[in-house]
């Protein structure tokens, strides 16, 4: 709905189904949003689809989030819980992990800061971000369905970024250190790089880029831990309905102290016999 300058929406996604592969309960909620929008303010209240840096927030919660301009900046809140589903989150009894309590925050310039101010600096946009998460335990009405650590974990992360794009060229980095606690494995710091370089020329692309996730770095994305890897990649539009793809990859994989197998403990030996 709206009026003038006011936006307002409502969005409620319902499924009913007896069938128990498709939906865990007769009745489930598939989505629920309601927002209010008018310049300069935004505000959302429900399924949110967080997407704040490759680094930061970037996983769906269900919660409330506000976007305000303030000039050239862009302050961007968020908070909410990671969870299976909308029952899930109120009922103890049918979790199969741990609820994660969550909030993110972005302090940003807006797409037009540099503009004016400095022409040279068109396209860039620069930020930081902090977020902090923690799972809600409880020993009470517990449900059997618990795959997650009974311990639970909690933990936050905090990054600076920059991109900048004009016409065909394309850039972007970003740094984030982590802090990640769990009360029976004790706590893990660890830090993530991530930079990439386009360019979109015609009839050829190309595309560069560089990530280190540190194997404990933790946050609210969907990353994998430990992924150190460089690639390339090129694309030859040779005619409209045919092209040519050319990616080379060099990767590696360090497993990370909270999951690394480690060898059991030697059986204890046995004690000599006083009596014999």
């Amino acid at each position: 709905v709206t009026e003038g300058d006011v936006t307002r929406w409502a969005q409620v996604q319902l499924t009913q189904s007896d069938d128990r592969t498709v939906q865990r309960f007769s009745f489930f909620t598939n989505k629920v949003l309601l927002g209010y929008s008018q310049p300069g303010v935004t505000v959302n209240v429900g399924d949110l689809a967080l997407s704040h840096s490759q680094l930061s927030a970037n996983l769906p919660i269900r919660g409330a989030s506000a976007q305000k301009f303030l000039g050239p900046l862009v302050i961007t809140g968020a908070g909410g819980v990671f969870g299976e589903d909308w029952r899930s989150v109120f009922d103890r009894r049918v979790r199969t992990a741990y609820p994660r309590e969550s909030y993110a925050m972005k302090v940003g310039s807006s797409p037009t800061a540099f503009d004016t101010a400095a022409p040279l600096l068109k396209g860039l946009e620069i930020y930081a971000t902090v977020q902090r998460f923690r799972d809600l335990t409880t020993t009470q009405d517990q449900s059997p369905l618990l795959t997650t650590s009974a311990a639970g974990a909690q933990g936050a992360s905090a990054t600076v970024g920059a991109s900048f794009k004009r016409d065909s060229v394309s850039v972007a980095a970003e740094f984030a250190r982590s802090r990640f606690e769990r009360s029976d494995i004790g706590r893990d710091r660890d830090q993530a790089l991530v930079s990439e370089f386009s360019w979109q020329g015609d009839p050829v692309a190309l595309r560069f880029g560089h990530q280190n996730i540190g194997a404990d770095f933790a946050t609210l994305a969907t990353l994998s831990p430990g992924t150190r890897e460089s690639f390339g990649n090129a694309v030859w539009k040779a005619l409209p309905t045919l092209s040519s793809t050319l990616d080379g990859r060099q990767s590696r994989y360090v497993p990370s102290s909270r999951t690394a197998l480690n060898a059991p403990p030697e059986p204890p030996k046995p004690k000599p016999d006083p009596h014999a």
